[in-house]
């Protein structure tokens, strides 16, 4: 059965490798909200959230110049727009072939297709103005003539007459075609272009704030004198992977010698790039967890667990782990955060599991005991407490299903099967190996615990003072918990997307710098549905909507900067008629067919959807909260259409509020707690029994919060659900000693609280000791990664094991006292015998299990 078991374990390992990284930002925000929905739908039609190429440079150089032809060449290489009859071309690069095969992209805009697009709108406009003017001179020439003849003119003279009307009408129409080429700088003969600097920098930049600085309206393309932006919107049906290979084609067009600029350079970041490298952190993390947590916790295993086989445990919890992830390979499951942060987690509790077994089975067979009656020993000593201690243990864990963030739901879920599979494989594997390998152990002298246990000891000595003043120390407790409950409850939670991507890396940088230069760094749009967008009555509600939100953001003066706001304007369908005075259907429409492909990210064909785009920046989630609530609040569109508040943005900071709720956190907590109370009363068969255990991981839960909030680590959504994940793991230390407590307590019912404590340390408190450290040393390693998520989830954990660990040892006993201080700690009633205590039958004296662990306390002492 062994070899058996052990080749299924390598199969699954093998499956769970096969995982692929899951970085949707379903696994944060939620896909059940309206929010989410309408983003879905918003990008089907736009694109969503954008990648970002940062252009950095002199701006009046880049695009007064060459650059700007650069840029443009760029913008129409990433949109895959090349012409089949250009595809078989040399000097067409491949990359640009590639984005044509492809076609990642939905919309690409920046300085090149903005200027090319007003250079085209104004030439057009142009001839319409000369082609009007002309049809408008010969109906005059006509009209003349026939008032000429009417009068008995001669036809020469007619003719004399409608010429003349006729080239008036030319003079007017080339006065007014002067007069709007003068507004965009053109001269008398020159075509509004991308290579005419005139044009250009009449149509870019503001004169009454100086030559270099540009128009407020364009800064979604030009933020300042030192920056421009080309925003590309990707394809929403783009796969992780699709996704992947968008982002890197974009690096490396931007690389290509073609397009590199003389006066500025190219920073490719975004959302889609910072969940790309969220990818890559995942991929690496798994495997840095991994190796991490194999080599500490062997470690850590050799130096405090006094066993022969001392590393059995951590190969039984590698195995349940390779099975746990295997299992979610074949459900077609991908790997998040929240799986990987699931490892260390389940390698600690696995390792406990084993350990409580395996000790009781390396004492028995110490003391002369054959191997088959050891492990059936260690089956029914250690078969209730282990149970019992699981079983609480995943009612706790259920309690994250009520989270509205999925990935504490996955995590819990995931977590509750492992436990499930860990404890089958610690009974039938671990129970197969000790009697298979116990023979080879039998008769050697049992190894001298006690400077590995010397920890667990030093923790021991303060039992006394407890003791001594349980009502005291439960006193304390109770108010510092008390102030942790109420720092938990209403501490924010982080949800940025930032925190899957690792410190210090170029995509976090590249972020940061994105609003260093430009002011912001995100995105949220307002996603509008009409019967017809381009409906004036729309337009105007859109222009009228924008201003005001953009003012109540702090965007407002005569001068408005997007570094003194919460939101700056960013490209939408309002925006391009912000100067038109009238607006009519017949105007609407003829603008957008004369700036073309730039409409796509703003109007869909069937010009029932449009957007309106705002630039974000990377503030607090609770600040980015009360930015999208007012915008929120001043949505009142005309009647016949609706209009939601979309985008990445905006999923996150809804979930940030729905994770700092204290109501909702308050009830996912309560709800841990009182499924860990039925499962110890179903146990124990009495409440008041019961209530001790209940009470300490309670009291842990709350110190635990206060540590944290007085070490100022911030919560994300992960740790969020500290106050389950201490009552789960606290529980779990808890019950184990408050069970063998209960079974010396039926052993021998003379013995008071304290005497029977002391007999449970003696028993168990080693094997609790060591599996205590083990998992806090995996945690340890979970702290090393670069994922802050995954970081900040490690320090809380670590925080909550040594909490857990103190408090089952200190607060437990105080606890038990407090709840029979009216019995004195007297006599233990037989009335009522806990299911998961030890007949008093049980062998533990015959084997000198007390004795042994007596004599290595005596030995650590000294």
């Amino acid at each position: 059965m062994i070899v058996a078991v052990g080749l299924l374990a390598l199969i699954a390992a093998f499956a769970a490798l096969q995982l692929q990284p899951d970085t949707g930002v379903e696994s944060i925000t939620g896909n059940d909200s309206k929010t989410y929905a309408a983003t879905q739908q918003w990008a089907e039609r736009f694109g969503g959230d954008p990648i970002v190429i940062l252009v950095r440079g002199d701006l009046a150089a880049m695009v007064l110049g060459p650059d700007l032809g650069r840029m443009l060449g760029l913008e129409g290489c990433i949109s895959g727009k090349i012409p089949n009859s250009a595809r078989t071309r040399p000097d067409v690069p491949q990359i640009c072939k590639r984005f044509g095969d492809f076609k990642p992209a939905v919309a690409v805009y920046g300085p090149g297709t903005f200027v090319s697009t007003a250079a085209r709108t104004v030439t057009q406009g142009i001839k319409r103005m000369l082609a009007r003017a002309e049809a408008e001179g010969e109906r005059a020439a006509a009209a003349a003539a026939e008032i000429a003849r009417r009068e008995g003119k001669p036809p020469l003279t007619q003719q004399q007459v409608a010429e003349a009307a006729r080239e008036l009408a030319k003079f007017r129409a080339a006065r007014d075609a002067l007069q709007m080429g003068q507004e965009y700088g053109l001269s008398v003969g020159s075509l509004p272009s991308v290579d005419n600097p005139a044009f250009v920098a009449q149509l870019v930049f503001d004169p009454s704030r100086g030559s270099k600085t540009p128009k407020s309206r364009f800064q979604y393309i030009f933020p300042n004198t030192r920056s421009a932006v080309i925003q590309i919107r990707l394809r929403p049906d783009l796969t992780p992977g699709q996704r992947a290979e968008a982002v890197d084609l974009v690096k490396r067009a931007v690389a290509q010698d073609r397009y590199q600029l003389d006066h500025g350079n190219f920073t490719v970041t975004g959302a889609p790039v910072v969940m790309t490298g969220a990818q890559d952190a995942i991929e690496t993390a798994v495997v840095t967890l991994l190796i991490g947590a194999l080599i500490v916790m062997a470690l850590v295993l050799f130096f405090v667990f006094p066993a022969e086989m001392r590393l059995l445990p951590l190969v039984l919890a590698l195995m349940a782990a390779a099975f746990t992830y295997g299992l979610l390979a074949l459900t077609g499951s991908n790997i998040g955060v929240g799986a990987v942060a699931v490892l260390p987690v389940l390698i600690g509790l696995a390792v406990d599991y084993a350990i409580q077994f395996h000790a009781r089975a390396d004492r028995a067979m110490a003391n002369g005991a054959e191997p088959a009656a050891a492990v059936r020993h260690a089956a029914g000593s250690g078969g209730p407490p282990v149970l019992t201690a699981a079983f609480a243990t995943v009612a706790a864990l259920v309690a994250m299903g009520l989270s509205p963030v999925p990935l504490v739901r996955g995590f819990g879920l995931l977590l509750v099967a492992g436990v499930c599979i860990a404890v089958v494989v610690v009974m039938t594997s671990g129970f197969a190996v000790l009697g298979w390998a116990g023979g080879a152990t039998r008769g050697r002298p049992r190894r001298e615990p006690a400077e590995r246990v010397a920890g667990w000891i030093r923790l021991r000595r303060a039992f006394g003072a407890v003791i001594a003043r349980p009502g005291r120390v439960l006193a304390v407790a109770c108010v510092l918990a008390a102030f942790g409950w109420g720092a938990a409850l209403f501490s924010p939670v982080g949800t940025e997307v930032r925190q899957l991507v690792p410190d210090g890396s170029s995509a976090g940088k590249d972020l940061a710098a994105l609003q260093k230069a430009t002011g912001t760094a995100g995105e949220v749009d307002v996603f509008v549905k009409s019967a017809d967008v381009t409906d004036p009555e729309v337009i105007g509600w859109m222009r009228s909507y924008q201003s005001d939100v953009l003012a109540r953001a702090g965007y407002k003066g005569k001068h408005p900067t997007c570094e003194k706001s919460d939101l700056c304007p960013a490209a939408s369908l309002a925006s391009l008629f912000e100067n038109q005075q009238q607006l009519s259907t017949s105007g609407i429409r003829k603008l957008l067919r004369s700036v073309g492909d730039f409409s796509k990210g703003l109007v869909s064909k069937d010009r029932r959807t449009a957007t309106m785009a705002f630039g974000v920046r990377l503030n607090s989630l609770s600040d980015q909260k009360r930015v999208i609530d007012m915008m929120r609040e001043q949505l009142h569109p005309p009647k016949g259409t609706t209009a939601e508040i979309v985008g990445l943005t905006a999923l996150a900071a809804d979930a940030g509020g729905a994770l700092s709720n204290p109501l909702r956190r308050a009830l996912i907590a309560g709800v841990a707690l009182l499924l860990f109370l039925l499962i110890v009363i179903a146990v124990t068969r009495s409440a008041r029994r019961a209530a001790p255990p209940a009470l300490t991981v309670a009291l842990a839960a709350g110190v635990s919060s206060l540590l944290l909030f007085v070490a100022r680590v911030d919560l994300n959504p992960m740790s969020a659900a500290l106050a389950v994940f201490v009552i789960a793991i606290a529980g779990e230390f808890t019950l184990l000693i408050y069970m063998q407590y209960l079974s010396e307590r039926r052993r021998d019912d003379s013995l008071g609280v304290e005497a029977a404590f002391r007999r449970a340390y003696r028993a168990i408190g080693p094997a609790v000791f060591a599996s205590g450290v083990t998992a806090i040393s995996g945690f340890a390693v979970l702290a090393l990664a670069d994922i802050r998520m995954l970081r900040g989830f490690a320090l809380v954990a670590v925080v909550d094991l040594a909490v857990a660990l103190v408090g089952a040892v200190l607060l437990l006993p105080a606890a038990t006292l407090w709840f029979e201080r009216d019995r004195g700690g007297g006599r233990f009633g037989r009335d009522r015998a806990p299911v998961g205590g030890t007949p008093p039958s049980e062998p533990d004296r015959d084997i000198g299990i007390d004795d042994d662990v007596e004599s290595a306390e005596s030995a650590a002492s000294r």
